[in-house]
């Protein structure tokens, strides 16, 4: 048995070690199936971690059964490969007409090879291949040579005696192996004895043996194939684990960095990348609805510093104004930045116009103390500043929030009570408008759009401007994740479909070829969806091997894996048993 020995380690584990962390380092195992076949040798996963860490850096020693040292360098791109000796044995009777009996035994004996590392198929399993194969080579033999239906005189019961089975199975050695060459076999001997009666004498017939050799032959050929096509799709399903890891790895990673940038915001051109950044990742679908809220809660929280000081400084600006004009100014160019209209600056708006409303009302009474105008000219200012600062809000940032602070404000102010209701009742009329317009444009595009990517973009703005949308706020909300939600299904069915009608018209060999390409994004459907594929593909599958590859997708799937979609799995588990090919 091949040992590995690594520097540094004084004991020796078995040479399958070192091939798990081969692979593993190459990417075609996954970390929950690294650490399984590690525990399986006895090592914990901070020793396999380390064993792999050895591994990449080629420390180690491979040692074979004579005490000999193999280099890293000799077993790279190679595999611990085992070989099998097997014995398969057959014996037929059949003694119902006394003068036409048969009496058959057969041995073969052959060699067969698996990789050491992969847990599937397990020898078992290749014994039981080994029996079945053979009995039906035998059997197609047997119809084509004797013209004699064996497995129809079986299933009547016509048989005295028929028995086929693996009477050995063992290794018998193992070596290194390139992974990119195939697997092999070979048949070593075939005994074929004959007698035509009961008390005969057994009979070897040579020229049995040269007819029964093709046709064991190519069994063993299928068995081998079987073996390799078991060990791909046990490494097709690892790769994909791994590319859904890596995924995972990098779904984290994205989230992990929005919080570093988040935590360290210093500008505003900093809040205005992440927040434009966040949004592209949640209509992308990068980020679920629930990342993006938990994100933009902590961006609102630690750009609080950022715009208090921004408030701080417009602030002082405004304080220095001289008269109303400079201060109409000073406002007018901090209502067009993108910080003013951004709905991050929302909650410090309110901040901005108390300053404002305080100097004006210092620069009012400064001009009627000085009798540069009158009480009555200054309430008439009052009131045009008014209508003023709702057509800017109109014109930047179009928010209810702000309109209805407006609202608050007038109704505060020294106006008589009828030139507040008549403000009040502009305002209130900009709302509706406001209002109207906007849940009239997100009904449009939920009827109109079919990109998945335009609708979330629609129900992250939504999100982020509910009074604008109140009236149909609720409802608009439900009819874009239903929206999604439909054009998803349809995605799915199309795909569904594509895959099925692929499946429909094309012959064995492309049909096994289709299901093991098509796995990984068959087990990514709804499992509805999922499960209308596996039906399809089993009332069209015409022989064992495609229900056989069609079983190995199916496995992998929560339908056959998890307990509460069991009735699924019972319906799909009866239609392959009743299919019978």
């Amino acid at each position: 048995m091949f040992k590995v020995s690594f520097h540094g380690v004084v004991e020796e584990f078995p040479a399958v070690v070192r091939d798990i962390a081969y692979l593993r380092s190459k990417g075609m195992l996954s970390l929950t199936t690294f650490y399984r076949l590690m525990r399986r040798q006895g090592l914990t996963r901070t020793r396999a971690l380390i064993i792999q860490g050895k591994v990449e850096r080629k420390e180690y020693v491979i040692i074979d059964e004579e005490g000999n040292e193999i280099q890293p360098e000799d077993v790279e791109n190679k595999l611990l490969t085992k070989v099998f000796k097997f014995e398969w044995m057959l014996k037929l009777k059949y003694t119902r007409r006394k003068h036409h009996q048969i009496h058959i035994q057969i041995t073969v004996d052959g060699e067969v090879e698996k990789h050491e590392v992969f847990p599937e198929p397990i020898p078992m399993n290749i014994r039981e291949k080994i029996a079945n194969e053979f009995e039906l080579a035998f059997e197609r033999y047997m119809r084509e040579f004797w013209s004699i239906l064996v497995r129809l005189l079986h299933s009547k019961e016509l048989l005295d005696e028929y028995i086929s089975d693996t009477s050995e199975f063992k290794e018998i050695r193992e070596y290194y192996k390139d992974i990119n060459e195939g697997l092999e076999g070979e048949i070593t001997d075939i005994e074929f004895y004959v007698k035509r009666y009961e008390k005969a004498e057994w009979d070897k017939v040579r020229q049995y043996e040269r007819d029964f050799e093709p046709y064991v032959t190519e069994a063993l050929e299928e068995i081998i194939d079987w073996i390799t096509e078991t060990e791909m799709d046990f490494l097709r399903r690892e790769i994909e684990k791994v590319r859904e890891e890596t995924k995972s790895r990098i779904e984290r990673a994205r989230i992990d960095v929005f919080k570093t940038r988040i935590e360290r915001v210093e500008k505003v051109v900093d809040i205005k990348t992440i927040e434009k950044d966040l949004g592209e990742a949640f209509i992308t679908g990068k980020i679920t609805e629930k990342e993006y809220r938990e994100l933009l809660s902590l961006l609102r929280e630690k750009s609080a510093r950022v715009f208090n000081q921004i408030v701080i400084r417009w602030c002082e600006r405004i304080k220095r104004a001289e008269t109303e004009g400079k201060l109409n100014e000073i406002m007018k160019r901090i209502m067009d930045t993108w910080t003013w209209k951004n709905f991050l600056f929302e909650p410090f708006r309110e901040k901005v116009i108390e300053c404002e409303r305080e100097r004006r009302n210092e620069l009012l009474k400064e001009a009627v103390r000085k009798k540069e105008i009158t009480k009555e000219r200054a309430l008439k200012r009052v009131e045009s500043y008014f209508r003023r600062r709702k057509e800017e809000i109109m014109r930047t940032t179009g928010s209810v929030r702000d309109l209805r602070r407006l609202i608050t404000r007038v109704r505060r102010s020294a106006l008589s009570e009828e030139k507040k209701e008549e403000l009040i009742k502009l305002i209130e009329d900009n709302i509706e408008k406001i209002q109207k317009k906007e849940c009239e444009t997100a009904w449009r595009i939920v009827e109109t759009v079919t990109d998945i990517a335009k609708l979330r973009n629609k129900y992250y703005e939504i999100g982020n401007n509910k009074q604008n949308f109140e009236p149909c706020y609720d409802e608009i909300r439900k009819a874009i994740r239903s929206k999604i939600q439909k054009l998803r299904r349809e995605d799915y069915r199309r795909r569904a479909d594509e895959i099925i009608n692929e499946f429909k018209e094309s012959e064995t060999f492309d049909r096994i070829a289709i299901v093991n390409r098509e796995c990984s994004n068959i087990l990514m459907l709804p499992l509805v969806v999922q499960y209308r594929v596996f039906r399809e593909f089993i009332n069209l599958a015409e022989n064992r091997n495609e229900l056989a590859t069609i079983f190995n997708c199916l496995k992998d799937s929560p339908i056959w894996t998890e307990p509460k979609y069991s009735k699924w799995r019972s319906r799909l588990k009866k239609m392959i048993e009743e299919k019978g090919v």
